[in-house]
């Protein structure tokens, strides 16, 4: 059995901010890809042109990015 943790994080740049736990922990491969894919999913569609995903989240806010994901 696999156990995979998420963090969603942003670390280059003149702003670091601290990666939250999301979800808290993912059994197996085939789901750890799904949130990836999500996820990705999430910054095609929110994201601004040359935004940061940090940036996103902090507009779009971190409540409604895990409602979306985890639909």
């Amino acid at each position: 059995r696999v156990l995979f943790r998420s963090y969603k994080k942003e670390q280059y740049g003149n702003q670091i901010r601290i990666g939250q736990k999301f979800p808290s922990i993912v059994f197996g491969e085939e789901n750890l890809f799904e949130i990836i894919e999500r996820t990705l999913k999430f910054f095609e569609t929110h994201g601004k042109k040359k935004e940061r995903f940090s940036s996103t989240l902090e507009r779009i806010g971190w409540e409604n990015f895990k409602q979306e994901i985890t639909k």
